[in-house]
């Protein structure tokens, strides 16, 4: 029993990991554990607040849902981290 529930974690957390992947900006930047990066060289794009860390903060500028159940969205300087 506790193997399947271990199981059923890991899947809902790959499915919520691979949920931003095509979300529009909006939805994006509203969806816990996404942030929608923006860049003038490649296009705009949905990503999960781990990816976004790892873009290069010259290159883009991302935004997401504020944690704690605010409204509005947080600017994330993703060399700040």
């Amino acid at each position: 029993m506790r193997l399947l529930r271990s199981l059923s974690l890991l899947l809902l957390l790959a499915l919520a990991t691979a949920s931003c992947d095509g979300l529009r900006e909006v939805a994006c930047a509203a969806a816990p554990g996404c942030a929608w990066c923006e860049s003038a060289a490649v296009p705009s794009a949905c990503y999960t607040k781990e990816d976004a860390a790892k873009l290069p903060p010259a290159v883009f500028t991302c935004k997401s849902k504020k944690e704690g159940g605010g409204v509005g969205v947080e600017v994330m300087m993703l060399g700040d981290e």
